[in-house]
């Protein structure tokens, strides 16, 4: 008996066997070319006609598509086509906010009215490899008092959002849902960690998981998919984070969201813990200026390692003009090649930062208009491709390579009536933007060649050091003391004053603190939407934990005690350390404390509690 695809015809199913005749029509058919008899790895051939089917399901327009796409973009690659040829870069327009202001204030008001109508994505499909962490990032610790990891943070900042929306608006049935995409790295373990918590006191269906696939690696210019060293499977990669927008789409979570009333999408990514704040500014400026897609943005530095928001506006009349992220490897040679801006990417003399806002991918969508689009696309999003070739002709690749796509290219799917914009802010105090991406080494040698560290143990004293500013509302409020100065693992820092507010707590944070200090080195950990700090003074470290519906009232108060101490790690302790320590190089310990969790009023001068901290 014959092999190849013809000769197994009785081994596939009549779907099987459809689908298969697909794709040797779609110029694949060196897929089945070596297979064997019937009867000779029967299991091993279902298995690959099936594989590929489970990718044509979760690519918007099917795996025939996909072959048609990468075609197109191999072919542009090797003509060196110019993905920016025909456009001139324009300042965007958007949003310059200052922390605060009263502009800021306004704003910030504006998005705190209007996130009843909100829906949130959080893009988490990754494990921590990168940090020195071998579990999923979302399941990283915030800081080091609480043990708050990531997503903890970002559920209980939705709930506080949803409690302001239920109060203000009367309506207990408001809800905020949370969508999570996810890998097959990390569905079950998000999974795992939200039973094991309750979902972070969310409702029962009110989180909604969608696990990202992999695409076909391609093998040659001819679109090829590449298969394995096994014969019987294909070699996939991941597509990017682009995805997520096609998840959302061909699952209908984006139809069910708009029946619930939500008006407003908020996509946002893990281990920045500012994210849910900014996304109130970033929500208010889309309401006041109708944008359908706001990208919200720090200043950047010209050369900076973020990318740039800029307006394209198109020389063909036929084509549409695009407000987009240029990545920052492409924006100095995109402008030098135009007139205007012969210079490059060069910092503003008045405001010392690049006239292009630093995109954070921190994205608002208007939910009707996000959703027509990805109607009109059928859920496909931008693509682009990156082979590495052999040689100069551009004929063979290195090794295999696959479409990608990113979240911030979602204005190409947009017709010309959408309006675009940004929202960039800017808090002097600490920057708006403070990821946690890098191991150890990585990070030393950013911060030696003068950039942010942007790891864990940088992430959390940006976390005090963002709660600091807030209790200090730039100066009119609480009075802050001067940062320690430290090393962990190489890694320079200044530990300002530990401040841990919970979100009940922050939501209307400027109403609920007046005067009051925190000496350098000290901690304060407020847990609950019912505390007021009137002319507190603490020395050493204050803990109040209010319980739902409680209130405590803390006034003309001074604490003073040991506090807690940040000490770095021996060699030994760090190679005990369990993984979200070891990546700090430092432990708390705990000397005394004073905590208040009863409800009432309390005043006068403290020290700490009775018992020793063990």
């Amino acid at each position: 008996m014959s092999g190849g695809l013809e000769g197994n015809a009785s081994v596939l199913s009549p779907e099987e066997a459809i689908f298969a005749a697909s794709m040797v029509k779609a110029g694949q058919g060196h897929l089945f070319e070596n297979w064997p008899a019937p009867g000779e790895k029967d299991a091993e051939k279902k298995a690959l006609i099936q594989q590929i089917m489970q990718a044509d399901a979760k690519y918007g327009g099917g795996i025939v598509q996909y072959i048609k796409n990468a075609r197109k973009l191999l072919a542009d690659s090797k003509a060196g086509v110019d993905a920016f040829a025909g456009f001139s870069p324009n300042i965007p327009m958007g949003e310059t906010l200052t922390a605060h202001t009263d502009a800021w204030a306004a704003m910030e008001q504006v998005g705190l009215d209007s996130v009843a109508e909100c829906s949130f994505m959080l893009v988490a499909g990754g494990l921590g490899e990168r940090l020195g962490y071998s579990n999923i990032k979302v399941g990283l610790p915030t800081e080091s008092f609480t043990g708050r990891c990531y997503l903890q943070y970002y559920i209980e900042q939705i709930l506080a959002y949803q409690a302001y929306a239920r109060e203000t608006r009367r309506d207990d049935s408001i809800t905020l849902p949370l969508a999570m995409m996810t890998s097959a790295d990390t569905d079950a373990r998000t999974k795992a960690l939200l039973a094991a918590h309750s979902n972070f006191g969310m409702a029962e269906g009110q989180i909604t998981l969608l696990m990202q696939g992999k695409v076909p690696s391609i093998e040659d210019n001819d679109g090829r998919i590449a298969l394995d060293e096994t014969g019987f499977q294909i070699q996939t990669k991941p597509h990017g984070h682009g995805d997520v927008h096609s998840l959302l789409h061909m699952s209908g979570t984006v139809k069910k969201w708009r029946k619930m009333g939500k008006k407003w999408l908020f996509i946002f990514q893990d281990t920045n813990a500012f994210a849910l704040q900014s996304c109130l500014l970033g929500l208010g400026a889309s309401v006041k200026n109708g944008f359908d897609m706001n990208s919200v943005c720090v200043p950047r530095i010209a050369g900076e390692a973020i990318g740039g928001i800029c307006c394209l506006k198109s020389q063909n009349p036929d084509v549409k003009d695009l407000t987009i992220n240029v990545e920052y490897n492409q924006i100095d040679s995109m402008l030098r090649a135009t007139e205007q801006f012969k210079d490059g990417d060069v910092n503003d003399p008045v405001t010392g930062f690049s006239v292009w806002p630093g995109s954070i991918n921190e994205l608002v969508f208007k939910l009707e208009s996000y959703d027509g689009a990805l109607e009109e696309s059928k859920g496909a999003v931008p693509e682009f491709v990156n082979p590495k070739y052999k040689d100069s002709t551009k004929t063979a690749f290195k090794s295999p390579t696959r479409l990608e796509c990113m979240m911030q290219d979602f204005p190409r799917l947009y017709s010309n009536g959408a309006l675009v914009g940004f929202t960039s802010l800017n808090r002097t105090y600490v920057r708006q933007y403070s990821p946690v991406k890098n191991n150890v080494k990585d990070a030393k040698a950013k911060q030696e060649s003068g950039l942010e560290p942007a790891c864990a143990s940088a992430g959390e004293m940006d976390f005090y050091k963002w709660n600091c500013d807030i209790l200090s509302c730039g100066g009119a409020g609480m009075a802050i003391g001067k940062p320690v100065h430290a090393e962990f693992l190489g890694i320079k820092v200044s530990i300002p004053p530990a401040v841990i507010l919970s979100p009940s707590f922050a939501v209307g944070c400027k109403s609920k603190v007046s005067g009051g200090s925190l000496a350098p080195g000290s901690v304060l950990v407020l847990e609950g939407a019912g505390i007021t700090l009137k002319n507190v003074h603490v020395d050493g470290c204050l803990i109040v934990k209010a319980k739902p519906g409680e209130e405590i009232t803390l006034e003309n108060l001074t604490v003073k005690n040991a506090g807690c101490k940040f000490v770095a790690l021996t060699p030994e302790e760090l190679a005990a350390a369990p993984e979200p320590v070891s990546i700090r190089g430092f432990r708390v310990d705990p000397i005394e404390m004073k905590t208040y969790t009863a409800a009432g009023k309390y005043t006068g001068e403290v020290t700490c509690d009775p018992s020793p901290v063990q």
